[in-house]
């Protein structure tokens, strides 16, 4: 990741939405593995590639309060010098995800 990578994920968290740095970043993906008891996982199913740009087929899945989340998402992802210098998300199931990492989900702070 590049040291000011732009991170856009659907706004449905208290720690989600846009982000800005790697360090916003991996605080991002810390707080979900804490929220989550460390059950946030993902794997790649496929991807596509340009020459600067990357979309990737992401399969993930989390347990929280109770209850267990399965998503799919497009993930796209800007590549340059090596780095991502960019990433944009783009859900499967908005109302799902806002139901699992919203304000109203169980153990939300």
């Amino acid at each position: 990741m590049a040291a000011d990578i732009r991170w856009s994920e659907p706004d449905v968290g208290a720690y989600m939405g846009e982000r800005r740095g790697r360090d916003a970043v991996l605080d991002m993906i810390r707080r979900a593995l804490d929220t989550t008891d460390g059950s946030f996982a993902l794997a790649v199913a496929s991807t596509a590639e340009t020459g600067s740009h990357v979309a990737a087929a992401i399969e993930w899945s989390a347990d929280r309060g109770g209850r267990r989340i399965e998503g799919r998402e497009l993930a796209v992802f800007e590549v340059r010098d090596g780095c991502i210098q960019s990433a944009r998300f783009h859900p499967d199931d908005l109302a799902d995800d806002l139901a699992f990492w919203g304000e109203a989900a169980p153990g939300a702070s």
